[in-house]
Order: C-alpha cells, then sequence, then structure tokens
C-alpha cells in the first residue's frame, strides 16, 4: 500500500511539472518583439518624465553622449545597452489603443516617453494580476516585464561615464 501511494504522489509531481512547463512554453512562445526596430541604427534617444529634465542622449560611433544645456558628456555604454534592449522585449500582450480607454492604463498622460530616433514608447500603470507594464506605441498597447521603467526614472547622472 505504501509503495502505491508513493507512486501515485510521484505521478501527481510529474503531471503537475508536465502542465507547469506547457503553460510556460506557451506563455512564452506568444511573445512578440515589442518593436522591430533595428537597434544598430538608433541614433538618438530621449527620456521624459513628468517630474526631471528630459534626458537626450546621442550616438557618435560606438559611443554614447549625454546632452544637457551647456555641454555634451560621455555616458555609461551599459546602461544606454540596457535602455536598448527595451526595442526588443517581449510583448507578452497587445490591446488596440482606444483613445477612451487609454486613461484605465494610465497612458493619456504617461508619466514616462522614451523616443528612440523617432519611434516614441509611453509607459504607463502596472497591470494589476501579473505585474506587467502597460506601454503604447502607435495604436497598439503592449503588456511587458516591468524590467526596464526604473532604468528610464533615473537621474542623468546615473548615465554618464564614470
Amino acid at each position: 500500500m505504501l509503495t502505491q501511494t508513493t507512486l501515485n504522489k510521484w505521478l501527481f509531481v510529474l503531471l503537475c511539472l508536465l502542465a507547469m512547463s506547457i503553460y510556460f512554453f506557451k506563455y512564452q512562445s506568444q511573445a512578440t518583439r515589442l518593436t522591430q526596430a533595428n537597434i544598430a541604427e538608433i541614433t538618438r534617444i530621449k527620456i521624459e518624465t513628468d517630474d526631471k529634465a528630459a534626458i537626450i542622449l546621442h550616438k557618435k560611433v560606438n559611443n554614447w553622449d549625454l546632452i544637457d544645456i551647456s555641454n555634451t558628456h560621455p555616458t555609461d555604454n551599459d546602461k544606454v545597452q540596457q535602455i536598448l534592449l527595451l526595442l526588443h522585449a517581449p510583448s507578452l500582450r497587445q490591446l488596440p489603443a482606444i483613445q477612451t480607454e487609454l486613461h484605465k492604463y494610465a497612458l493619456l498622460e504617461p508619466r514616462v516617453n522614451v523616443y528612440f530616433n523617432d519611434l516614441k514608447i509611453s509607459f504607463g500603470d502596472l497591470e494589476p494580476i501579473k505585474s506587467l507594464r502597460y506601454v503604447l506605441i502607435d495604436d497598439t498597447v503592449h503588456l511587458i516585464k516591468d524590467e526596464f521603467y526604473r532604468h528610464l526614472l533615473t537621474h542623468q547622472k546615473a548615465f554618464l561615464s564614470r
């Protein structure tokens, strides 16, 4: 009796692992890139937040410079690369951007806007169940993992080379 109970428990655990792997595989395979933009072609990044001065980054050959009112400053290229990865972040879900619904996602007046050359990405609230971030590109609201938002809220000094 003990061996049959043990066998049933192991079969149950195996069944649960199989179900979880199918669920996560389906979840990951449905993700598409946030944009099809070529990262190598990006030469200008502008980060606007509602409470700080805009951060403007400009690419020179293989390095990035931060541009402020009076000067240009070399940047930490690793920090800029983290921001550029946003372009290829997995879009886990897409919704049509209906103008009357954007306030639900805090996208009517977004707290953060990022421009990659002329491409604008606006950041809204977190989706309450899975804590995914609402982002708006053109006429589509995307849900992405909340991995980039905190990098965009940093002060411009965080981008400077050390």
